[in-house]
């Protein structure tokens, strides 16, 4: 009964493997309704430099997410919440998330990939989830990753984390280039 946001990293249009695989999504969405989910969110804010419903169109999760009978959602120009969480030293004015995030969603799963990241060293859960922040903040975030990111979870927490290393980035990340591996 309840609304679960899968929240892929669809950081640019490129696909797979900067993305979860098509399938992987697919599982996740069939998973979370076999469990009872009322209502199936995919959504993200990808890097400003993309338009998220083509990142998702280019992943394949979009045709994918409308096979499943889930909502794709792209979260730029959406409303906004500030939020200052406890803990949060270097966030001291806060950070603003998308208030469907708050309102809305129940249950959060974050859907990363399995690559490096040139500002971030590596990526995965931690690095995805700038998806949930307004693109000012993105930007202030970039200032100070190793200290911003893991802050960002204090004020909204996934519930669950799928990491697809069916594909991952080793180098060069988080695009394309450098050198890719097939874990599977």
């Amino acid at each position: 009964g309840k609304t679960v946001l899968l929240k892929p990293n669809l950081n640019s249009n490129e696909g797979p493997p900067t993305t979860p695989k098509p399938e992987v999504v697919r599982a996740a969405i069939q998973m979370v309704k076999a469990r009872g989910a009322a209502r199936v969110i995919v959504g993200d804010r990808s890097n400003p430099a993309y338009y998220t419903m083509d990142a998702m169109t280019a992943a394949g999760i979009a045709d994918v997410v409308t096979a499943e009978g889930a909502i794709p959602m792209d979260f730029t120009g959406q409303a906004t919440t500030r939020l200052t969480p406890a803990g949060a030293a270097h966030w001291p004015g806060g950070f603003s998330t998308y208030s469907v995030i708050l309102d809305e969603i129940n249950y959060i799963i974050n859907m990363c990939c399995c690559k490096s990241h040139g500002d971030a060293n590596y990526s995965m859960a931690l690095k995805a989830w700038m998806g949930i922040i307004e693109q000012e903040d993105r930007n202030t975030a970039h200032l100070d990753l190793g200290n911003r990111l893991p802050e960002i979870h204090l004020g909204v927490k996934e519930n669950f984390i799928i990491l697809d290393a069916t594909g991952a980035i080793l180098t060069g990340g988080p695009g394309l280039g450098g050198i890719q591996a097939s874990p599977g």
